[in-house]
């Protein structure tokens, strides 16, 4: 077995590695070399290029709307190896439930918290082990052309490099390893949720669950913010699923995009008390959710609305602590800007007809999938003290797809 990744992650190796075309990636860091900010790493360099207005001019939207799902990817330099994952036939509800772009971008960004922690782990078992004598002797070189560390590196074999709960943001004094779940609590509601175990957009670089006295920190838990079915614009939210199979499709979802993560399946009981205690909206499929999930999805046009009062009726759902409802499957509900032209999305006036019944996921039970979204009213992404969850987390090491 041969484990490939870049000894630098801040090189078009590293670009490369997390998805980007040989091409793009070289492009990427050329351009980069030419603005080269101590506020702005390569990285977020090349991920702030995936939008279309980079690649875009007015004279090529037209054929961009016409081309294949797969041609619009490959556009903005997506490697054909993430190109398929994300077009997987397998996922295509979990896929439907935003666009291509936004799956792109958040692999992109998955796949990069991956490798940042796959070179720290091999960093502090180096230190911890000694030196191999054929180990690189500077691990910051700029590489112009794609490097990587090999079991050579290392030393032979490959070593096991072993995990600690610490390295999953869990605190060994509040959690603890055990073969099985225990049995659901007594007055409590069960939710699921799936996750990178490095997401995206986790909050700050000191990644943790817990605080020191055992709190979970929803905003680390979740850590979304608003633009998803049932978003409200400037505050954080926690999605979870109503059922475990629905958040295990979203975990394998991440496992196929992003194969070198590891992904966390996480049972969250509630208490019934607590859940009973918040504010609470209920939203089912109708004309009423079509419109919401249009606005949540489009966050500056409900901005624009909210100015001019149009979107009075939408108050009490601004104002929940939790909504429940199905999950919309209709990512042409976003819509997409380039050059101040819409190219994807449906007008305000479309939005009665815009969803049909195949445009919400189903779970298993041949029911619709649900999602329950705490909303933190808070302006700013604190912790909340009140969030009583228990919480059962299974841990599913990286696909071995990604090790050659």
């Amino acid at each position: 077995m041969r484990l490939d990744i870049p000894t630098d992650n801040q090189s078009a190796a590293a670009l490369e590695w997390i998805g980007f075309t040989p091409e793009t990636a070289m492009a990427l860091q050329v351009a980069y070399s030419h603005i080269r900010s101590p506020l702005m790493s390569l990285i977020d360099y090349a991920i702030s290029c995936v939008h279309l207005d980079y690649y875009l001019s007015p004279d090529c939207i037209t054929p961009f709307l016409r081309a294949s799902r797969d041609k619009r990817l490959e556009v903005i330099g997506i490697s054909p190896q993430l190109r398929k994952a994300i077009l997987d036939s397998e996922f295509q509800d979990v896929c439907d439930t935003q666009t291509d772009h936004f799956w792109a971008v958040d692999s992109l960004k998955t796949n990069y918290r991956a490798l940042e922690e796959i070179s720290l782990r091999l960093k502090n078992y180096t230190k911890a082990h000694g030196s191999s004598p054929n180990s690189p002797k500077n691990e910051q070189t700029q590489l112009s052309q794609p490097g990587s560390l090999s079991p050579e590196d290392l030393g032979d074999p490959l070593p096991e490099i072993e995990s600690s709960l610490a390295d999953y943001g869990l605190r060994p004094q509040v959690c603890s390893v055990v073969d099985t779940a225990r049995q659901d609590l007594p007055n409590h509601i069960t939710l699921w949720m799936a996750r990178a175990v490095f997401a995206a957009d986790s909050v700050g670089e000191h990644y943790q669950l817990f605080t020191e006295n055992g709190s979970v920190i929803p905003d680390e838990l979740g850590s979304k913010m608003a633009g998803y079915d049932f978003g409200v614009e400037g505050k954080r939210l926690l999605v979870l699923y109503g059922e475990r199979d629905t958040a295990e499709k979203f975990r394998q979802w991440t496992a196929r995009r992003c194969p070198a993560v590891e992904t966390l399946l996480v049972k969250v009981q509630l208490p019934t008390a607590f859940i009973n205690g918040q504010r609470q909206e209920n939203i089912y499929p109708s004309a009423e959710f079509k419109e919401y999930v249009w606005y949540s999805r489009n966050p500056h046009i409900l901005e624009e609305d909210r100015r001019t009062g149009r979107v009075d009726r939408f108050q009490r759902f601004l104002e929940a602590g939790l909504i429940q409802g199905p999950i919309c499957r209709a990512a042409h509900l976003t819509q997409i800007q380039v050059k101040g032209t819409q190219i994807q999305g449906v007008a305000r006036e479309d939005v009665e007809t815009a969803l049909i019944a195949e445009d919400f996921m189903e779970a298993s039970d041949d029911h619709l999938a649900t999602q329950w979204v705490f909303i933190n009213q808070s302006s700013t992404p604190e912790t909340r003290e009140d969030f009583p969850a228990k919480l059962h987390i299974e841990i599913f090491p990286p696909s071995d797809s990604w090790k050659r």
